[in-house]
């Protein structure tokens, strides 16, 4: 989900081309029922500060989304504590719907923001899971240029890997989405949406990650508080990359060099491995405690010390900390995996982990009956003990 392109920019000028050839008032008077029929909804529902417009028949999709706004609510609170009432003038609508009409499928990836008529669309087309962070992360932008505009500072004072980070940030951590590595880094300041040869353009998969990540390494070096306070010192500063070195005592211009997978540092810990595993073990903790949780050699670091944990007979560390490749694997093997290390300290955990190998294997076409027989076994391994 995360890896995939989100192309908005075809949408995006269809909105704005049919919205202001209607004349700015028609639209402003009229702007539900304009975008009800280019959206093609047909339901309504008030959610209090915005309105939900959808189709009808999807009455469980929008009940499954008004379920998440609590957690949604509960992170906008702590990150930029926007009151109910001033979110409220903004006069929010949201469309729940089906690909954008007379536009290339490609244009129709997920969502998109439009600040200028304080609108948010949502792909309908996605697993529950996909839904609930899509619709968090447009939110979260919905959100953050709120914020921005109440401290009078201009949104596009603020570049745009912020913008796409913070809310990639705020979605993954109420509604978590499995995550690829980034295979190529570019400077953040450099970025730059590509054309494809439909003539849509977008950011890739690989900068969307990177902007996450970005902003997820500020909030483990700080906390969440760092991203409103970048807000503030850029209007006191008048910019955005002074207040960026003033606050984290970071080169924006060599920031995305942290992010390149580090070659060099997993050589040397596989060498320190073959010949000292409690020196490579303080090791490689140290630099996971350094770098936090999101960066490229994460995965493998996790599995180095879950495998070596399994070796030494300290389960519960290694199902503790092979874990969190959750977040980043989601193939069958890993819940084997997993399932073979829990039967040692938790056996309902092993069970579910099992079950969810089989479930795994069916949603990725893999040997589903490989899978199956080894739920069998588990489960006569559990009769057992």
């Amino acid at each position: 989900m995360l890896k995939k392109i989100i192309w908005i920019t075809g949408i995006t000028l269809s909105v704005l081309a049919i919205l202001l050839v209607s004349g700015w008032v028609l639209v402003k008077h009229n702007k539900d029922t304009l975008l009800s029929i280019y959206f093609d909804t047909n339901m309504e529902k008030d959610m209090g500060f915005f309105k939900i417009h959808y189709q009808k028949g999807d009455e469980a999709l929008v009940k499954r989304l008004e379920d998440t706004l609590p957690k949604i609510t509960t992170q906008q609170e702590r990150w930029f504590n926007q009151s109910e009432v001033e979110l409220a003038k903004a006069d929010l609508d949201i469309y729940l719907s089906n690909e954008y009409k007379e536009t290339d499928a490609e244009h129709d990836e997920g969502g998109l923001y439009l600040e200028m008529f304080e609108m948010i669309h949502l792909n309908k087309n996605y697993t529950n899971t996909e839904l609930e962070n899509l619709f968090s992360h447009e939110f979260a932008h919905f959100y953050f240029v709120k914020y921005v505009e109440s401290l009078e500072v201009d949104r596009d004072d603020i570049p745009t890997w912020v913008h796409e980070g913070v809310a990639m940030s705020f979605a993954q951590r109420i509604f978590p989405e499995h995550i690829e590595q980034i295979s190529e880094v570019k400077p953040l300041m450099e970025m730059k949406q590509l054309k494809t040869d439909g003539g849509s353009i977008g950011y890739t998969g690989d900068n969307y990650l990177q902007m996450l990540y970005a902003i997820e390494y500020l909030i483990y070096q700080h906390d969440e508080k760092i991203i409103t306070d970048l807000v503030k010192e850029t209007k006191k500063e008048k910019d955005f990359t002074r207040a960026f070195t003033k606050l984290t005592s970071l080169d924006l211009d060599t920031y995305h060099e942290m992010f390149v997978t580090n070659l060099e540092k997993i050589k040397e810990f596989e060498n320190l491995m073959q010949v000292d595993e409690a020196e490579a073990e303080k090791q490689m903790l140290l630099y996971m405690e350094e770098r936090g949780e999101y960066f490229n050699e994460a995965s493998l670091l996790n599995a180095y010390l879950g495998n070596m944990y399994v070796n030494q007979e300290r389960y519960s560390e290694a199902l503790q900390i092979l874990e969190k490749n959750l977040l980043y694997h989601f193939d069958p093997t890993i819940y084997r995996h997993l399932s073979e290390v829990a039967i040692h300290v938790d056996k309902e955990k092993s069970l579910a982990y099992a079950k969810e190998a089989v479930k795994s294997a069916r949603r990725n076409d893999w040997n589903v009956e490989a899978f199956e027989q080894f739920l069998s076994e588990q489960e006569a391994l559990l009769k057992i003990n």
